[in-house]
């Protein structure tokens, strides 16, 4: 009996192995199955790893395959195809099967597929989608350009990156402490149908969004460092500097157009510059040129604060003399054109206040007024309001001379020669006037002048005049 029931035994193993191939492709129950209906989708940096599983139930002996939806094939299991190091096929020994991408690559991408090849092939799918930073292509953007006033530039930035990157334009502040920067000037031209011509509008942004900036008729203050900086989420971001450079002629200041001193003194001469390219600076004096000159002549040239494209020169004279007074001329001139500026150094004369009681002469004094420059700190020497008190003073000096001698006259009138005596009071000249009036004389006295008569009408016109 034992070897029916091994027959037995043997015919339903058989039968339970054929019944595996006897399953429904339209849904129905089968013995061979997913236990999920998808794959996971993964979405991963460029670099990382990622791994997809499949689970199947009842698999018997069939196999499981893993393609690529462009790449077909990858895997059959246990074996790779291709000897992919980065790729790897495993299996638990129960029912999860696991394809393994290690340092997932942009090309990595795609659709992948878990397959079983049954008679009719089962299989489920899921997405590997790979994040990749952005990256500018330099070879293709623009690099550091020269343009000059009043023509038209185009910036361009092309990047790489999944997803898309979006690429934004800014300036670069030129000043350390601004952390905003500076503005774009974007213009355009419209018809004006109503005056039949062309117009140009012109605004100002912080930013601007797009692969290519277009500024048109640029100008001096157009030029600087512009930022192409592209971003799509995955960091880090990344930007490309692009210097804008643009041509125009110098141009010149003189802060004063007049310069005084004394001689034997030193002078400082100044003036400031900005153009593209930057300009050579001249001296002249009188139209003679100056150089530099050991205990004469210091020429000293630098970068203005404020901004790279102003420059400054200034001339010291040393020890001022007679032939160094007149007119300076400061030039500036690059490629594009020349400029100047004339400077007038005159001399202040030192002089001297007269003393009527004493011998002390007191000078007139010259003093230094500091002031702060734009382009550095200098002086210029100017007279002092203390000259206006003095010059009261000497008014007031003048006006004491003049009644000194009005009081020497009149002591005249009663001194004797070679004595002098102080003039009589108002009072003595007031009464003796007024005896000339009542003495009874006069009337008579009127008809023959006498000396007498004389004095008495003397006294009363210098009684009238002092009182």
């Amino acid at each position: 009996m034992h070897i029916p029931l091994k027959i037995l035994a043997l015919v339903l193993i058989q039968t339970i192995q054929a019944k595996r191939k006897d399953y429904d492709v339209m849904g129905h129950r089968g013995i061979v199955g997913f236990l999920r209906s998808n794959l996971d989708n993964h979405r991963v940096r460029v670099g990382q790893d990622i791994a997809f599983t499949c689970q199947v139930e009842n698999i018997g002996n069939y196999k499981v395959a893993w393609l690529h939806s462009e790449k077909g094939i990858i895997a059959v299991h246990p074996d790779v195809l291709g000897q992919n190091e980065r790729i790897k096929s495993t299996h638990d020994n129960r029912d999860s099967w696991t394809l393994i991408i290690k340092s997932v690559q942009e090309s990595d991408a795609g659709k992948y597929i878990c397959q079983v090849n049954t008679e009719v092939s089962m299989s489920i799918s899921g997405t590997l989608s790979v994040e990749v930073p952005p990256d500018i292509i330099d070879e293709v953007s623009s690099s550091d350009t020269l343009v000059q006033e009043g023509m038209r530039v185009t910036l361009s930035c092309e990047s790489t990156g999944v997803p898309k990157p979006t690429i934004t334009w800014r300036r670069e502040s030129k000043h350390d402490d601004d952390r905003e920067g500076e503005q774009i000037r974007l213009c355009n031209k419209t018809f004006n149908n109503r005056l039949e011509r062309w117009e140009e509008t012109c605004h100002s942004v912080d930013h601007y969004v797009g692969d290519v900036l277009q500024l048109h008729n640029v100008n001096r203050f157009d030029s600087g460092v512009y930022l192409c900086i592209a971003k799509n989420n995955v960091p880090p971001s990344v930007s490309k500097r692009v210097q804008l450079y643009v041509d125009y002629p110098p141009t010149l200041s003189v802060f004063h157009q007049l310069v005084g001193k004394v001689k034997g003194h030193n002078a400082t001469l100044e003036c400031l510059s900005s153009g593209h390219p930057p300009p050579f600076h001249f001296w002249k004096k009188d139209g003679a040129f100056v150089t530099n000159r050991d205990g004469k002549y210091s020429i000293e040239e630098g970068v203005a604060l404020g901004a790279e494209s102003n420059k400054f020169t200034k001339l010291s004279i040393i020890n001022i003399k007679e032939e160094d007074f007149g007119r300076y001329q400061c030039q500036a001139k690059n490629s594009l054109g020349e400029t100047s500026g004339n400077i007038r150094l005159y001399e202040i004369i030192v002089s001297t206040l007269p003393s009527t009681d004493t011998t002390l002469h007191q000078s007139q004094d010259v003093i230094r007024e500091d002031y702060d420059s734009p382009w550095g700190e200098y002086g210029v020497v100017t007279l002092s309001q203390n000259n206006k008190r003095r010059r009261k003073e000497e008014k007031r000096r003048d006006r004491q001379r003049d009644k000194h001698k009005l009081t020497k006259s009149e002591n005249s009138l009663f001194a004797g020669s070679g004595a002098s005596s102080p003039a009589p009071p108002c009072s003595l000249l007031t009464l003796l006037g007024l005896g000339t009036l009542l003495w009874p004389t006069p009337l008579t006295a009127l008809l023959r002048p006498t000396p007498l008569l004389r004095t008495y009408s003397l006294l009363i016109l210098l009684s009238f005049f002092f009182c």
